[in-house]
């Protein structure tokens, strides 16, 4: 049975299922138990009878104790005494927060209310808010109280807690929790507890198999440490996107798709919290749910992105547009889409091979404050050679309620909220791991061309930006595009002469181009300006140590700067392991070279950095040949 057929009969089960609920539903209309809300109705609406399962089943996940919705509906007086608020805010379709338009793609678990529920809650209003017989009032659902999903296999909380400042910006700030354990696991599920929700906008959470998000920990002198995820190396659990929003239901998950948590893995914790009026502490805790089972389904978290935003102020229709081509047949599964106060309409589509055209979502009223992830009714088929496009319209006039800036301001991209931002991230199946391999190389080169076409047009109206150049030149690395990398970031170095980082990374890229001697000359003066930063130590060792000419090969002076490297990141990294092996066998102590290859290797394997161990086992062979 292959994968998608097994994830195909799991879904339309679900969907039989659903159907089945629906004929029942239909049944019970046709006996009057659902639409009696007309003009003329014989039977009175009552709370415990025919509103409670609406409140209980799409309200209640927010408003009950300790969650972030201002009050409890959890009983009649509770209902009654908003009996009217409730009606307005349904009838405009306000609450319950659900922001795809209905009808226009079947989503599963949707919590907006059809017809038939909103009508029954006015008709309760109207004919005086009747409470009903008790033995009619249904039990709350399970999940009101406690874990949604049941008893997680493994709780963990923040180290310790945070306290939000009364009054300023948003903050988003990463929270690094050592996950425990000493065997590798498979996570089906995980459910985010924000302890204290009233204070948080949304969360995110990720993994890190290195020790680059604790060393930020560390260096910032609060819990946690400031700035974006792209700070480390913190990642996505492979094909998901983890995280939490006021409202958002937790997925069981499926036993098939779970995610592989190796020993010794951070969760790292990205909290985007509101000031309140007073200091808040918070303290949250995530609940893992295990798989029994190895995965066999791989899914893929695919994203298109547009970075050259810049709207200008009192703009009404400002539009971006993305395309991207699938390499391979997929399907998929969820998706979710980001932007910030100014967007107004969302849509994703997918044009087919044969000139179908099938739409992925549309949002026509975006709302920053209930962003959320949807996951399909049923898997949707993309053939190879599918182009998935986005389109976002974003209204930065005064006539905009949600915009921030009064008077607008021009906004462009960034990952402040006080920004812009336009992504669309859908979770796709591939049919085997040789497609996944492709997709993943595809939209990453992809992603790389537009990023580096967005970043020269930036640079165009700002030449002398430093920051500007030193991505650029990354970026143009991962291109293959080394020579153009040296010149960006030796625009850098004259914008920022005393900046280590630039001039490491000018360093390093002239390594890479053979121009050893200039090489170390910036890496020195790096290392001057900042001793204790692993990477010019590292770069420079490296030089040091295989250098062509021996009256400039220092194997000691080799030894000495890895050895330096590797105590900074903790012997943990296996490119400065790495590094610190080719010293000593360029030393001729090959005992040392191999113990120190081998350590590499494991923890290069332990990260999945297959491509590095691959590098390093070769040169591993050869020290153990030079043994012999």
């Amino acid at each position: 049975m292959t994968k998608f057929r097994k994830l195909a009969i799991s879904f339309s089960v679900l969907a039989v299922a659903g159907a089945i609920l629906t004929l029942l539903c239909e049944r019970m209309r046709q006996r009057g138990a659902l639409a009696d809300h007309v003009a003329g109705a014989k039977r009175r609406v009552t709370f415990n009878r025919d509103i409670a399962p609406i409140i209980f089943n799409h309200c209640a996940v927010c408003h009950r104790p300790g969650q972030a919705a201002p009050f409890n509906l959890l009983g009649y007086e509770d209902v009654r005494r908003r009996a009217r608020e409730i009606v307005k805010v349904t009838q405009s379709r306000f609450m319950p927060p659900w922001l795809p338009e209905p009808g226009a793609v079947e989503f599963a678990d949707q919590r907006g209310l059809n017809a038939d529920q909103v009508g029954l809650i006015k008709q309760w209003a109207a004919e005086g808010a009747v409470e009903g017989d008790s033995a009619e009032l249904p039990a709350l659902p399970k999940g009101v109280e406690g874990w949604q999903l049941g008893e997680p296999d493994l709780v963990v909380r923040m180290t310790e807690p945070y306290t939000l400042p009364a009054d300023g910006k948003d903050v988003y700030r990463n929270f690094v929790i050592p996950i425990p354990g000493s065997a590798t696991r498979y996570v089906r599920a995980v459910e985010f507890r924000p302890e204290n929700p009233k204070i948080v906008h949304h969360a995110v959470m990720m993994i890190d198999r290195t020790p680059s998000s604790r060393m930020l920990d560390e260096q910032d002198p609060g819990p946690g440490f400031g700035g974006g995820m792209s700070m480390g190396k913190a990642q996505l659990p492979d094909g998901h996107f983890p995280g939490w929003t006021p409202g958002k239901m937790p997925f069981k998950g499926i036993e098939e798709m779970a995610w592989r948590l190796e020993k010794d893995t951070d969760l790292v914790i990205q909290l985007h919290m509101r000031p309140s009026g007073k200091p808040e502490v918070i303290q949250a805790a995530v609940g893992f749910f295990f798989s029994s089972q190895v995965p066999t389904l791989h899914p893929y978290a695919f994203v298109l992105r547009h970075k050259s935003i810049d709207i200008p102020p009192g703009t009404k229709d400002y539009t971006v547009n993305e395309t991207i081509v699938l390499p391979v047949d997929v399907e998929a599964l969820r998706v979710y889409p980001h932007a910030h106060y100014l967007a107004r309409e969302m849509r994703a589509s997918a044009a087919l091979p044969d000139g179908t055209v099938r739409l992925l979502l549309l949002i026509k009223n975006w709302d920053f404050n209930w962003q959320d992830e949807y996951r399909y009714a049923r898997p949707i088929f993309l053939p190879k050679g599918t182009a998935i496009s986005m389109r976002y319209t974003y209204d930065n006039s005064s006539n905009n309620i949600r915009n921030p800036n009064h008077p607008p301001r021009r906004v462009v991209y960034g990952q402040s909220s006080s920004d812009e931002m336009a992504e669309l991230m859908l979770q796709l199946l591939p049919r085997t791991d040789e497609d996944l391999l492709t997709l993943k190389q595809s939209a990453a080169r992809q992603e790389l061309l537009k990023d580096i076409s967005a970043r020269e047009q930036r640079l165009k109206a700002e030449p002398n930006d430093a920051k500007q150049h030193v991505n650029l030149g990354l970026r143009y690395q991962q291109a293959g595009k080394n020579e153009q990398a040296v010149t960006h970031f030796r625009r850098a170095v004259e914008s920022e002469p005393d900046s280590p980082r630039t001039l490491y990374l000018l360093g390093d890229a002239l390594a890479k181009e053979g121009r050893f001697d200039e090489a170390l000359g910036r890496l020195k003066q790096s290392v001057d300006l900042k001793p204790d930063q692993p990477e010019p130590l590292n770069a420079a060792a490296r030089i040091l140590a295989t250098h062509f000419d021996a009256s400039v090969r220092n194997p000691t002076l080799a030894i000495n700067l890895a050895t330096r490297a590797a105590e900074l990141t903790g012997d943990q990294d296996p490119g400065i392991l790495d590094t610190l092996a080719v010293a000593y066998a360029a030393a001729g102590q090959l005992e040392s070279a191999v113990r120190i290859a081998e350590k590499a290797i494991q923890i290069a394997k332990a990260a999945q950095a297959h491509e590095i161990a691959s590098g390093i086992q070769k040169r591993l062979d050869s020290y153990k040949q030079s043994q012999r």
